[in-house]
């Protein structure tokens, strides 16, 4: 599959495809018409057609001392949009709204290598955590991550008027805190019930403080603290101004860490981690409204992009383990790509034909995209497909406007809806809510396939002009070397004549007929 087709994929697809959560950032979507390194945000209300405009948008690029700088402010025009301009790659970059109080902010991505990306914000709607209100004093939901799980929406620790939040602790500064002094509290899962007995240590060197997604909390003695019964434990900041450290606390063989700071101000601080445990069935797990694929019609195939929106309804981190939880791929699937953005999150697997999930998964929701192509030869072709979860809300939409038909025993229905790029519209199937272990079985019909009996009568035809030309070339052969033996004949006959003897002039006569002949 070219990288074309799967751009193509990702612009075309219906809103559902991009619609944010309610007060988040989408993962970016490559589009390869925009120029290099262009960036664009498009903010909404509650609906897609609520355009903002004038929202400020920030964007923000990381740094090596952890602290991002604004690299770039833009407000959205007409069209709900605010655009940058040469975001480099190689860099990393984040982005936000501006304004006062918590905002929402996109997840980390990389500067596009080759054309540009595009984000869509809601503004409108409800808490992004499924089952509950924000955690307590405003903290932006699901701020405390295990290392190494990506920013998603909802997942994303956000800037704020008074601070920005890099990484999986809250960071405040306390006047109850003497200078100097990182009080540290550890709360577990969405109730923020204090850890008793949670390892706490402060590193003065980040970049080699821990390993995703593993313990690896190897201070020395003295360096390692514990949590009392209030989740809390005190422990000092580097004196020296300017220095840097991290705060790193750990729970259920899962090591939190917090951005780099500094203990060089006259207040102390507190760094708050919200913690979860840790859980490896995944009977919490369901698929839930955006889930879709996304189809396009091509010569002899059908190529698709399959997104499903993973949500964790369980108050714990979901850990699939180094093995990887296995998403079957549909029967005949080939050509099988994972984006760049999502391959910490998802391995191919060539030799078993599987695609398998290896991040842990907080509490929430997040999407996964692939995409796999499927032949055919006749003007039908069915997907069957064992889906893992339970799915509500799910969706089938075709790019191309032909006159394929979508059936099958899931399909409930179909409406016109409006594309993202605005180049018109739709038709999307609704299919019926399912069953964790249940197939999907859709029928596409329709199938621009070509007539195979047209190639064949060509082929055919073909055959009897290179036999009727190899006929005719045989014959010529023999007619040529008959030709040859009579004129030897008569050239023999005329020089065995005696001179005078009758005939000569009839063989003359015959000779000089076979030799215009041959002329």
């Amino acid at each position: 599959m070219t990288r074309a087709l799967l751009a193509t994929l990702l612009l075309f697809a219906w809103p559902a495809v991009a619609a944010a959560q309610a007060g988040s950032f989408t993962m970016p979507l490559p589009d390869a018409s925009l120029p290099r390194g262009v960036v664009t945000v498009k903010v909404t209300g509650a609906s897609m057609s609520e355009r903002q405009v004038g929202t400020e948008v920030l964007l923000l690029e990381a740094t090596a001392g952890g602290e991002p700088k604004v690299a770039g402010r833009a407000k959205t025009g007409e069209d709900g949009r605010a655009r940058f301009e040469a975001v480099a790659a190689g860099k990393r970059y984040q982005l936000a709204l501006a304004g006062e109080g918590q905002q929402p902010a996109s997840g980390i991505f990389d500067g596009p290598a080759e054309g540009g990306l595009r984000f869509l914000v809601s503004l409108g709607g409800a808490n992004p955590m499924p089952g509950g209100a924000p955690p307590a004093g405003g903290a932006q939901p699901g701020a405390a991550l295990p290392p190494g799980h990506p920013p998603t929406a909802g997942h994303g620790a956000g800037p704020s008027s008074q601070q920005t939040q890099i990484g999986a602790a809250e960071i405040e500064e306390s006047e109850a805190v003497p200078p100097g002094k990182l009080l540290v509290r550890v709360l577990r899962g969405k109730a923020r019930e204090p850890v008793k007995g949670a390892d706490v240590m402060i590193t003065a060197n980040p970049a080699a403080a821990t390993t995703p997604g593993k313990l690896m909390l190897t201070a020395g003695a003295g360096l390692k603290r514990q949590t009392d019964a209030r989740g809390e434990v005190t422990v000092d900041l580097p004196a020296d101004k300017g220095g840097k450290a991290m705060v790193l606390a750990a729970h259920d063989e899962l090591t939190y860490r917090s951005r780099p700071l500094s203990g060089a101000g006259d207040k102390g601080l507190t760094a708050t981690f919200q913690v979860f445990d840790r859980i490896s069935s995944p009977d919490k797990l369901t698929l839930g409204p955006g889930t879709q694929l996304v189809v396009q019609v091509g010569e002899k195939r059908l190529s698709f992009m399959q997104v499903l929106r993973l949500s964790n309804r369980a108050d714990a981190i979901f850990d699939p383990g180094e093995a990887g939880m296995v998403l079957p791929l549909p029967r005949g699937a080939s050509g099988v790509e994972v984006p760049e953005t999502f391959k910490g999150l998802m391995v191919v697997d060539e030799e078993k034909r599987q695609v398998r999930f290896v991040a842990p998964l907080p509490p929430g929701e997040l999407d996964l995209r692939y995409f796999f192509e499927i032949p055919y030869t006749g003007a039908e072709e069915e997907l069957v497909q064992v889906m893992p979860f339970a799915s509500t809300g799910a969706s089938v939409g075709l790019i191309n406007k032909l006159p394929v038909v979508v059936s099958g025993p899931q399909i409930t229905g179909s409406v016109m809806r409006g594309v993202q790029d605005g180049s018109g519209q739709r038709k999307v199937y609704t299919l019926t809510d399912t069953a964790a272990g249940a197939r999907w079985e859709i029928l596409f019909s329709g199938l621009p396939a070509q007539d195979d009996r047209t190639v064949w009568i060509v082929i055919g035809l073909s055959g009897l002009i290179i036999l009727a030309g190899m006929f005719f070339a045989v014959q010529g052969v023999a007619v040529g070397r008959r030709r040859r033996e009579q004129r030897e004949r008569l050239l023999a006959e005329l020089a065995a004549m005696e001179p005078g003897a009758g005939g000569e002039a009839a063989l003359r006569q015959e000779l000089a007929a076979l030799l215009r002949e041959e002329a």
